[in-house]
């Protein structure tokens, strides 16, 4: 449907805008995080002098020390403190997060 002007002149029409949709890397993206909750203050602030690095190298360690989650702490491939001083675990794969998953205590 094409719109005039006062002058006469016809505008081209206008299409509604596409929305995309977010592309399917992002969701997997996603499955392969794993937030973790940390609710003692000191521990919060225990972590904030550490490097996302020192994090990463903490988890693979502990994940090491229990032979239950040994072959999980290869798929760490990072994490990050969050400013409520939650953590976020970051797997190399789906399966990886799931597993972690089921290792919660």
């Amino acid at each position: 449907m094409a719109a005039t002007s006062p002058r006469n002149t016809t505008l081209p029409s206008l299409r509604p805008l596409r929305t995309s949709t977010l592309p399917k890397t992002a969701s997997r993206h996603l499955d392969r995080e794993i937030k973790v909750k940390v609710r003692d203050s000191h521990s919060i602030q225990a972590l904030r002098r550490l490097t996302e690095k020192d994090i990463k190298e903490r988890i693979a360690q502990a994940l090491i020390a229990d032979p239950t989650t040994t072959n999980l702490a290869s798929q760490v491939t990072a994490a990050e403190q969050l400013k409520s001083g939650d953590i976020i675990i970051y797997t190399s794969t789906i399966e990886g997060a799931e597993a972690l998953k089921g290792k919660r205590e």
